[in-house]
């Protein structure tokens, strides 16, 4: 799960190169994501396992397509954003099930290891959230300013798609 996101977290920290705030929130999830990798990867294998090939894939396309949809869209952030957020919440969900199977079985590992994991994931998605109304008001304010003709049309490519 993690390793099929790396690539879409550096593409969205490259998105937000204008966003300060944003990019440095995303580049340091970006570092959490790979520690989370290595960290569910050596817990896996201290119990003879390793993660699936195909979810590791599925993961890997699904996050990618999502990448190249949202990189060509306008408010690439912001579409970036729902994407993160729905991200953070189906990684808190898989990290919760897999406490609660761990502790079931009794494999105090992965269950320390996915705690700490599920930590560093609520905290990305509080911060994610806390900045999204930002961008969704910013948007706004250059589509009121749009309606009533003060924006020049040179700024209009700032608009979501379909706020005409």
């Amino acid at each position: 799960m993690e390793v099929g996101i790396v690539s879409t977290l550096e593409m969205h920290a490259n998105d937000a190169k204008d966003q300060l705030e944003l990019r440095a929130a995303i580049t340091k999830h970006l570092r959490e994501t790979k520690k989370h990798a290595t960290a569910m990867k050596q817990a896996l294998t201290s119990l003879g396992r390793s993660h699936t090939v195909i979810c590791e894939s599925i993961s890997k396309i699904a996050r990618l397509l999502a990448g190249i949809a949202t990189s060509a869209a306008k408010h690439t952030t912001v579409k970036n954003s729902i994407t993160d957020l729905a991200t953070e919440h189906f990684e808190i969900a898989c990290y919760t099930s897999l406490i609660l199977t761990a502790t079931e079985l009794g494999g105090k590992k992965i269950d320390g290891t996915c705690k700490a994991i599920l930590k560093e994931e609520q905290a990305i998605t509080n911060t994610l959230k806390s900045l999204f109304p930002w961008r969704i008001r910013r948007i706004l304010r250059l589509w009121m300013m749009k309606r009533q003709k003060k924006l020049s049309p040179s700024v209009f490519c700032l608009l979501p798609c379909g706020v005409e």
